[in-house]
C-alpha cells in the first residue's frame, strides 16, 4: 500500500525517474517542469509559425499573429501589439491570400499540422535519454495534433475538407481570409471590395457561407440599415440547415438586436430574447447593447437602458475598428431615442 501511495506522490515520481534515468539532478527536474508546462504553448507557437511559413511560400501575406489574447498586427502606421480574444483558440496566424484561381490552400491550411509533426519528432529525439519526458512530450503533442487533424468545428482539417469538397468553397475561403485581413488592418465594412459581398453558389452550405452572410449583415448594420440586416439574418434563422453552435448563437444575438432596432414588435423577439438572455458566452459589449436596447424598446425603461450603456462605455475598444464603429452607432441611436422621448 505504501508503494502505491508513494507512486501517486512526489516520492513516487522520484522513484520512477530514478529507475528510468538514474538519480535525477535538479537540472533534470527543471527540464521535466519545462516539458510538462511548455509542451502545449510551444506547439501552439510552432503551429502558427507553420501557417506563416507555408502561407508565405505560397503567396500569402501576414496581417497579424495572435498567441493567446496577445496579437501582433500590421497597420498603416506599422506593426503594433494589441489584444484580441477568440473563444476556443490558442492562437491564429491571419494572412491575406494571393489573388489566384484556383486558390493555393493546401500548404497554408496544413502548415500548422506539418510543423507540429516535425517538432514532435525532433523533441522526441532530443529528449530520448529521459523516457518519462518523451512520453509526456509525445502524448501532449499528439493530442494537440489530433485536435487540429480530425475534422471538427473550425479546425484546420475541417477547413481543408470543406474547401476540397467543391471549387466554390475555395472562393469562400479566399473571401473570409481577405475580409478578416482587411478588417484587422482597419478597414470598415463599407470599404471592403464589393466582390467580397457577391454571393457564391455551393451545393452544400457550410460555415464559410455563413461567414459571408454575417459579413453582409454587418455591412447593413454599419450603414444603419437594420431592417435589411434583420431580413438577411431572419432568412438564415428560418433555414432548415443547422449552423455550427458558435455561429448559431451569434445569429440569434444579431437577429434579436437588429429586430429590436427595426421591428421591436416582431413575433420572433420574445423567443430570441428568452434564448439570448440565457447565453453565457455572448460577446460582452454586444450582450450589454442588447440589454439596453431591449430595456428601452420593449420595457421602456430608460434608467435600465442607460445603466447598461454606461457599462458599455467602460469597456476597452474593439480590436477591429469596423466592429467598434457599429457598436458606437448602436449606442448613439439608442441614446438619441431615449433623450428624444424623455425630453419631449
Amino acid at each position: 500500500m505504501k508503494e502505491l501511495i508513494d507512486t501517486a506522490t512526489g516520492s513516487g515520481i522520484n522513484t520512477i525517474m530514478t529507475a528510468m534515468m538514474g538519480r535525477p539532478s535538479w537540472a533534470t527536474y527543471a527540464l521535466l517542469f519545462i516539458v510538462f508546462v511548455g509542451t502545449i504553448p510551444i506547439q501552439i507557437v510552432v503551429h502558427e509559425a507553420g501557417h506563416v511559413i507555408f502561407g508565405w511560400l505560397t503567396g500569402y501575406r501576414l496581417v497579424s499573429i495572435r498567441l493567446g489574447s496577445l496579437v501582433y498586427l500590421k497597420t498603416d502606421a506599422g506593426w503594433r501589439f494589441g489584444r484580441q480574444k477568440i473563444a476556443g483558440t490558442g492562437g491564429q496566424a491571419l494572412m491575406r491570400p494571393p489573388d489566384k484561381s484556383p486558390l493555393p490552400y493546401r500548404l497554408y491550411l496544413c502548415g500548422g499540422l506539418l510543423s507540429n509533426c516535425v517538432l514532435t519528432i525532433i523533441g522526441g529525439i532530443v529528449l530520448s535519454p529521459w523516457w518519462i519526458m518523451v512520453i509526456w512530450w509525445v502524448l501532449a503533442s499528439v493530442a494537440l495534433i489530433l485536435m487540429n487533424g480530425i475534422p471538427a468545428g473550425f479546425n484546420d482539417a475541417q477547413a481543408l475538407r470543406i474547401v476540397h469538397r467543391e471549387p466554390g468553397n475555395q472562393q469562400l475561403l479566399a473571401i473570409q481570409l481577405t475580409a478578416n485581413a482587411l478588417l484587422m488592418a482597419g478597414y470598415r465594412y463599407a470599404e471592403l471590395p464589393k466582390t467580397l459581398y457577391t454571393p457564391v453558389s455551393t451545393k452544400q452550405r457550410t460555415y464559410f457561407n455563413d461567414f459571408q452572410l454575417f459579413l453582409e449583415a454587418a455591412y447593413d448594420q454599419e450603414m444603419g440599415n437594420y431592417a435589411q440586416a434583420a431580413e438577411i439574418l431572419q432568412t438564415a434563422f428560418e433555414d432548415d440547415q443547422e449552423m455550427v453552435p458558435i455561429y448559431a448563437a451569434e445569429l440569434k444575438q444579431q437577429l434579436l438586436l437588429t429586430l429590436l432596432l427595426s421591428d421591436p414588435q416582431n413575433s420572433l423577439v420574445p423567443e430570441l430574447w428568452a434564448d439570448v438572455s440565457q447565453q453565457d458566452n455572448a460577446h460582452q459589449r454586444q450582450r450589454l447593447i442588447i440589454q439596453a436596447v431591449y430595456a428601452w424598446y420593449i420595457n421602456h425603461d430608460g434608467d435600465q437602458a442607460k445603466e447598461a450603456l454606461a457599462k458599455v462605455q467602460k469597456l476597452p475598444a474593439e480590436p477591429i475598428r469596423a466592429d467598434q464603429e457599429i457598436f458606437t452607432r448602436f449606442n448613439a441611436q439608442l441614446t438619441a431615442d431615449i433623450n428624444k422621448e424623455t425630453t419631449a
